[in-house]
């Protein structure tokens, strides 16, 4: 029997079908239940990034979040609140790194949110948000997945085995995917109204 190729992206599944996304507060507190259910284990980055001016002064540090989604695909969380020195600080701590320490390489736990607004900038109207989870002590990082990024997904998951080996890349294993709940597209809706 002749395999039926799958043409559909990772994406065009349809909003309704999926479940309803579970916190990672309500996951952890619930012993029947692991975060392996929720979230898709990826690599990720953070690095402190400073320059030295020509008088030898030091300039204000900045923190750089990278989430490698596929050996192709790096997504930056770039929420200022959440990527500060104070959650730098506690990427040191929980990993028992120095504090002075430029970068630290770790296993985060990611999935993707999605859900739909008529304040969303896409001609479909939809939005997807990238959930990061690194520890039960550390609060999960969201920002709204790249256009350039969700597309390249879309390719890839709609690729098959020959035109992954023709460019010389291998497939995007499956990121699990949620619909938002009604309070966090409250949330979201209020921000894409407001631009942000």
């Amino acid at each position: 029997m002749e395999k039926i190729k799958n043409e559909l992206g990772l994406f065009a599944t349809p909003i309704e079908t999926l479940a309803e996304v579970k916190s990672a507060r309500d996951i952890i507190a619930d012993p029947k239940d692991s975060i392996e259910n929720h979230f898709t284990k990826v690599s990720c980055s953070m690095k402190r990034i400073q320059f030295r001016g020509k008088d030898g002064t030091l300039s204000e540090p900045r923190y750089q979040l990278s989430v490698y989604l596929h050996p192709t695909i790096r997504e930056e969380m770039n929420n200022k609140k959440m990527i500060n020195e104070v959650e730098y600080t506690l990427l040191c701590y929980e990993f028992l790194k120095p504090i002075e320490t430029p970068e630290i390489n770790f296993n985060g736990w990611v999935r993707f949110l999605r859900g739909s607004s008529e304040a969303a900038s896409s001609e479909d109207k939809t939005f997807t948000v990238v959930e990061l989870f690194i520890s039960k002590n550390m609060s999960t990082v969201q920002s709204f997945l790249n256009n350039s990024t969700k597309l390249l997904i879309e390719r890839l998951t709609a690729m098959d085995a020959q035109a992954l080996e023709k460019l010389k890349t291998v497939p995007f294993s499956g990121v699990k995917q949620f619909r938002l709940s009604k309070k966090q597209l409250e949330a979201v809706n209020a921000d894409l109204s407001s631009g942000e």
